[in-house]
Protein backbone atom coordinates (compact mmCIF):
# COMPACT_ATOMS: atom_id res chain seq x y z
CA UNK A 1 0.00 0.00 0.00
CA UNK A 2 2.81 2.42 0.85
CA UNK A 3 4.58 1.61 -2.41
CA UNK A 4 1.32 2.26 -4.28
CA UNK A 5 1.11 5.74 -2.75
CA UNK A 6 4.77 6.42 -3.62
CA UNK A 7 4.28 5.28 -7.20
CA UNK A 8 1.13 7.38 -7.57
CA UNK A 9 3.16 10.51 -6.78
CA UNK A 10 6.30 9.37 -8.65
CA UNK A 11 5.06 7.94 -11.93
CA UNK A 12 7.56 5.53 -13.47
CA UNK A 13 9.53 5.08 -10.23
CA UNK A 14 9.39 2.73 -7.27
CA UNK A 15 11.15 2.51 -3.90
CA UNK A 16 14.63 0.99 -3.82
CA UNK A 17 15.58 -1.85 -1.46
CA UNK A 18 16.97 0.42 1.26
CA UNK A 19 13.81 2.52 1.24
CA UNK A 20 11.65 -0.61 1.43
CA UNK A 21 13.54 -1.73 4.54
CA UNK A 22 12.88 1.67 6.10
CA UNK A 23 9.18 1.51 5.21
CA UNK A 24 8.87 -2.00 6.69
CA UNK A 25 10.40 -0.80 9.97
CA UNK A 26 7.96 2.08 10.13
CA UNK A 27 5.04 -0.28 9.47
CA UNK A 28 6.24 -2.57 12.30
CA UNK A 29 6.35 0.35 14.72
CA UNK A 30 3.34 2.40 13.56
CA UNK A 31 1.05 0.15 11.55
CA UNK A 32 0.08 0.35 7.89
CA UNK A 33 -2.54 3.08 8.23
CA UNK A 34 -0.18 5.55 9.95
CA UNK A 35 2.59 4.95 7.42
CA UNK A 36 0.31 5.30 4.39
CA UNK A 37 -1.07 8.51 5.89
CA UNK A 38 2.47 9.86 6.44
CA UNK A 39 3.48 9.00 2.85
CA UNK A 40 0.40 10.72 1.44
CA UNK A 41 1.03 13.79 3.58
CA UNK A 42 4.71 14.01 2.62
CA UNK A 43 4.11 13.74 -1.11
CA UNK A 44 1.07 16.02 -1.24
CA UNK A 45 2.74 18.81 0.78
CA UNK A 46 3.57 21.52 -1.76
CA UNK A 47 5.98 23.26 0.63
CA UNK A 48 8.48 20.37 0.45
CA UNK A 49 11.14 20.67 -2.25
CA UNK A 50 10.98 18.11 -5.03
CA UNK A 51 13.29 15.22 -4.15
CA UNK A 52 13.02 15.81 -0.39
CA UNK A 53 9.65 14.13 0.11
CA UNK A 54 10.97 10.75 1.25
CA UNK A 55 13.20 12.42 3.83
CA UNK A 56 10.18 14.41 5.03
CA UNK A 57 8.14 11.19 5.16
CA UNK A 58 10.81 9.60 7.37
CA UNK A 59 10.76 12.64 9.65
CA UNK A 60 6.99 12.36 10.02
CA UNK A 61 7.29 8.67 10.92
CA UNK A 62 10.13 9.20 13.42
CA UNK A 63 8.16 12.01 15.10
CA UNK A 64 5.15 9.68 15.43
CA UNK A 65 7.37 6.93 16.89
CA UNK A 66 8.96 9.32 19.40
CA UNK A 67 5.54 10.68 20.31
CA UNK A 68 4.24 7.18 21.02
CA UNK A 69 7.05 6.35 23.46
Amino acid sequence: EVVDVYERFNEGYTLNDASLVTVRRFIEKLGMHEVVEAMEHAYSNTKIRKGQEFKYFCGICWNKIRGAQ
